[in-house]
Order: C-alpha cells, then structure tokens, then sequence
C-alpha cells in the first residue's frame, strides 16, 4: 500500500478516497506532547515506530505562525507616550523615534539599556521587564504583533492611542504548536 502526503492548509478531498489524518501536539519547547490518527473509521493508536519517527523529527519541525497557540510570554517593554493632543506631526516623530531605537537594538544596544533610557512606562526602571503574562490576555495589536516572533525577537512599533510600543518575547511556557498531516492511501 503505498502512501503519498496530499494535504495543505485548508485543501479539500474527493469524497470517495480514504484519508487518513495525523494530528501533531508538540509543547512550546518542540517536544512533543501527543498524536492522533483520524481515519474514516475513527480514531486509531499508532504503532511504536511511527511515534519514534515523529518524536524524532519534531524538534526540526518550524511550524507556520499560524499553528502555534502560545501560553504564558514574558515580555519587555518600550514604551513612548503621545502627549496629550498630539499633532499628526508629533506622532509620526515619536513613531520614528521608535524606529531609531529599534534598529538600534537590532544593531546590538541592549533592550534593557533602551528601555531605561527612552521608556516612559513604570516598567522602564526595571529595564521595560513586564513578567509573564497570559498570551489571551494581551490586546488584539500585541497578539497581532508577537505572533510570528520567536524568544528574543523585537516586534516592530506598534501604534496605539496613547503611544508606541516596541515588545520583545523574552520567553514562553506552555505554549502548544498543533498541525495536522493528511494523506491519501492508495491500495
């Protein structure tokens, strides 16, 4: 019997081909945590090799943005405050500060160090360190902005009402990555 891969994101099957569907849990660290095997008759174990080869291959595994459901972050925090009834020119000025001192950071400045200097958020005495925090918890344009990051990415400025913020994803726990692999058995 021989299997081919025949499934991305989203794609459809004919309805009269067996499709036999892996569903991959791997924790935050790419180890991982489960697989199950959905075929038309329902939902099967699978046998010691296969788990081996897919423990095996997991911690290569780079998955899409997309499929990672974080847990807890710890973030750091640059923030610069619009005053209040800030001009259009003032806010563009301030976005661009934040440009500044994120290539600077890029080019090697330490965050902290950044953070102390340009910060005007409470956290910026501890060097802009926000602690853990619940990934669900963050506003939509956070979530939006650190999905595609890994441990130790900046994200770019992000523009809200009251100011600007540069985040950096210091570390996570108990985050997930879920992905599926289908395939189409031919006899």
């Amino acid at each position: 019997m021989a299997i081919r891969q025949a499934l991305r994101l989203g794609e459809r099957f004919p309805e009269n081909r067996v499709v036999t569907t892996l569903e991959v849990t791997l924790n935050g660290d790419g180890s991982l945590q489960g697989i199950k095997v959905v075929t038309p008759s329902g939902i099967q174990a699978l046998d010691r090799e296969a788990v081996r080869a897919m423990e095996e291959s997991a911690p290569f595994y780079n998955p899409p943005p997309g499929l990672i459901e974080r847990g807890r972050v710890r973030l750091s925090e640059i923030f610069l405050p619009y005053p209040a009834g800030a001009s259009p020119l003032e806010r563009v000025e301030i976005q661009g500060q934040a440009q500044e001192i994120r290539k600077e950071i890029e080019e090697g400045a330490p965050f902290e160090e950044m953070a102390r200097t340009y910060s005007g958020s409470q956290s910026a005495a501890v060097g802009g360190d926000l602690g853990f925090v619940e990934f669900s918890s963050l506003r939509p344009a956070f979530q939006r902005a650190l999905t595609p990051l890994r441990t130790g990415e900046i994200t770019p400025p992000i523009d809200t009402e009251e100011g600007v913020y540069l985040l950096k994803l210091t570390d996570e726990r108990d985050g997930r990555i879920r992905f599926r692999f289908s395939f189409i058995v031919e006899g």
